[in-house]
């Protein structure tokens, strides 16, 4: 069966949205093993409610 690369290229997603919560955010990070040191602030932004940021790939993995 030969590929349709005009097919793909014209292929239309449907609009999907998502919303997370803070909680989600951080027990994502968690899982990733971000947070494993103590003494590693760099990654505190990722697990702590104060001035938290998601990590990259959770828009890709979850969303």
């Amino acid at each position: 069966m030969p590929i349709d690369y005009d097919l793909i290229k014209n292929w239309e997603f449907p609009e999907i949205e998502h919303t997370y919560t803070e909680k989600d955010t951080i027990i994502y990070a968690l899982s990733l093993g971000i947070g494993h040191d103590p003494l590693d602030t760099k990654q505190l932004q990722y697990i702590y409610e104060k001035e938290l940021k998601a990590f990259p790939t959770m828009a890709v993995i979850l969303g």
